[in-house]
C-alpha cells in the first residue's frame, strides 16, 4: 500500500493508491519520478479553486472524517488571512499547503505535478471510490531493479550473526526473486539484524512477506487496518506460505532510526508488539497512515491519508508518538549495540568451544557497541615498560607494543588493562590481545599475550 509521509525528498515511484492487502496492513512513503516542470504562477483566485478541490477529496477520503471540518476550516483560514499571498508560484503554494496539512497527519503531501495529475485523471482517481493502482514505467521499474528493490547488503558478521540491510520496502510483486534470495543467504545464521535505519516507507507486501517469514511456520495475527475508502476493518496475518524460509527460531534485531517511516514502522512495530524482535537505535518517525494521490486542479496532486493501522488488541498504532526501541541508542551505534546483544545472547545459551569462541568475541563486540575508551595518562605510564622479549611504548597518548620485530604496533583498549594488539593481516576477531597484571598494590608486575585459540602466553616485566 504506498503512501506518502514526511520530509520524503528523493521521490522515486508513482502507485496510485494504498492498495489494502488482505493479511496485513501496509503503510509507506511513496516517491515520484515525475520530470520537474516550471512552476507556474498562480493568483488569489487559483489558490481558492484548488483548496476548494482538496477540501472535497478530503471529505470523501481522509481516515478521519470527524477531522476534516477543523483541517478545511484553518486552510480557509489560512487563506482568507492572506497566509498564502506570498506563495506566487505553484511550488511555493504547495509547500505551504504540505506544512499546514501536516499539522493534522504526517502522511499529507502536495506537489506541482501537471504530468502527474493528468496520468491520475485518466485512470479516474478524480472520481473512483476507490483509488486505482497505477502501473510502473518500463523506466521506473528499471530504477528499482537498479537499486536491488531496496536489499542494499546481506553479510554474514562474527558469531553467526546475519545483517540484512534495506533502504526501502518495495513491491514485492517486482521484489519477490530478490527478496527469496536475501532470505535463503540467512537460513543458517543464530541472529539476524533486519536494519530499518534508513527506510523511510515501502509496500505492505513486502512488509507482509518480512514479517511472515520471521513468525513462519506459525501464522500469527500481527496489525489490523480501517480503510476509508472500503468503509470497512481489514484484520491482518501472517502467511507462512510466503516464507522462502521459516526463520521462527532465530534470535530477530530490528535497527530503527528517526528516518525509519510509515511502512517501515508497521514492521517495526508489529514485530515489536508481538516480541518477535528486539528493536535497537532510535523512535522512529511516527507516521501510522497510509493512502494515494489525487488530483485537485491546475497541475497540483495531494496525497490523502484513507487507512490507518493498529495493533488490534489495544487499538493502539504509532502515529507521532512513533516506535519506541528496546534498547535505546544513537542510529550510528545501532548497528554494533545489536550484534554485542545478539553474540551475548547466544554466549548465555552455548557451552564448551562454542561458548568461548563467542565470549572471545563479545568483549570486542561490547567495546564497539560503547565506543571508544580513553585510558588515564597515570595508567598508560604503569602499563608502560620493559617486559620478556617486547616493550610497551607511550607514543602521541597510546600505547606501543614493541617486539622482535622492532616494529610499534598499536594497543586499541578495549578494558582499562585489556589492549588489542592491532593487525591488519588479521580481522579483529582474530587478533591477539594484551593484557596487564598488577599486584595488591596496583604495580604492573607482567603482562598477557591472549590468543583467540585459547593460549595464554606469559611475559613478566623486567624494567
Amino acid at each position: 500500500m504506498p503512501s506518502g509521509f514526511g520530509a520524503c525528498s528523493t521521490l522515486r515511484s508513482v502507485p496510485g493508491r494504498f492498495e489494502v492487502m488482505s493479511s496485513l496492513i501496509i503503510a509507506v512513503i511513496l516517491t515520484l519520478a515525475t520530470p520537474a516542470t516550471p512552476s507556474a504562477r498562480l493568483d488569489a483566485g487559483v489558490r481558492k479553486a484548488i483548496i476548494s478541490d482538496l477540501s472535497r477529496q478530503l471529505h470523501v477520503r481522509y481516515v478521519f472524517p470527524d477531522s476534516v471540518k477543523r483541517i478545511v476550516a484553518q486552510l480557509d483560514f489560512r487563506r482568507r488571512s492572506g497566509a498564502y499571498d506570498q506563495a506566487a508560484t505553484g511550488d511555493a503554494f504547495a509547500v505551504q499547503l504540505t506544512e499546514d496539512l501536516r499539522r493534522f497527519d504526517l502522511h499529507f503531501d502536495v506537489h506541482l505535478d501537471p504530468a502527474l495529475e493528468r496520468t491520475l485523471r485518466a485512470a479516474g482517481s478524480d472520481t473512483a471510490t476507490v483509488l486505482p493502482e497505477l502501473p510502473l514505467s518500463a523506466d521506473s521499474l528499471a530504477a528499482l531493479g537498479r537499486s536491488n528493490f531496496g536489499f542494499r547488503s546481506v553479510r554474514l558478521m562474527p558469531g553467526n550473526v546475519a545483517w540484512l540491510e534495506l533502504d526501502a520496502l518495495d513491491n514485492l510483486r517486482d521484489a519477490a526473486p530478490t527478496a527469496r534470495a536475501a532470505i535463503e543467504f540467512l537460513a543458517h545464521a543464530d541472529a539476524v539484524i533486519l536494519d530499518l535505519r534508513e527506510v523511510r516507507g515501502g509496500y505492505g507486501n513486502m512488509v507482509e512477506f518480512l514479517a511472515s517469514t520471521f513468525f513462519a511456520p506459525d501464522s500469527v495475527e500481527l496489525l489490523s487496518s480501517y480503510d476509508r475508502e472500503l468503509g470497512r476493518t481489514v484484520r491482518g496475518w501472517t502467511r507462512p506460505s510466503l516464507a522462502p524460509r521459516p526463520l521462527k527460531g532465530v534470535d530477530l534485531f530490528v535497527l530503527t532510526s528517526s528516518n525509519t517511516g510509515s511502512a517501515a514502522e508497521a514492521l517495526a512495530f508489529g514485530l515489536k508488539v508481538r516480541e518477535r524482535a528486539t528493536l535497537v537505535g532510535e523512535r522512529t518517525v511516527g507516521a501510522a497512515h497510509a493512502g494515494g494521490w489525487v488530483p485537485i486542479g491546475r497541475g497540483f496532486v495531494a496525497f490523502i491519508p484513507n487507512a490507518r493501522g493498529f495493533d488490534p488488541r489495544t487499538g493502539r498504532d504509532w502515529e507521532r508518538a512513533g516506535v519506541e526501541p528496546t534498547l535505546t541508542v544513537p542510529a550510528a551505534r545501532a548497528l554494533d549495540a545489536a550484534h554485542a546483544e545478539a553474540v551475548r545472547r547466544l554466549a548465555a545459551r552455548s557451552n564448551g568451544a562454542r561458548r568461548a569462541e563467542l565470549a572471545w568475541l563479545l568483549s570486542l563486540l561490547e567495546r564497539r557497541a560503547a565506543g571508544p575508551l580513553t585510558v588515564s595518562a597515570d595508567a598508560l605510564q604503569r602499563q608502560a615498560g620493559e617486559y620478556e622479549r617486547c616493550r610497551i611504548e607511550v607514543m602521541a597518548g597510546e600505547l606501543r607494543f614493541i617486539g622482535v620485530s622492532g616494529q610499534p604496533q598499536r594497543l586499541i583498549p578495549l578494558t582499562e588493562d585489556t589492549y588489542l594488539l592491532e593487525d591488519d593481516r588479521f580481522a579483529p576477531e582474530h587478533q591477539i590481545r594484551l593484557r596487564f597484571v598488577a599486584d595488591s598494590a596496583g604495580r604492573t608486575t607482567s603482562l598477557q599475550l591472549l590468543v583467540d585459540d585459547g593460549r595464554v602466553l606469559i611475559r613478566k616485566r623486567i624494567g
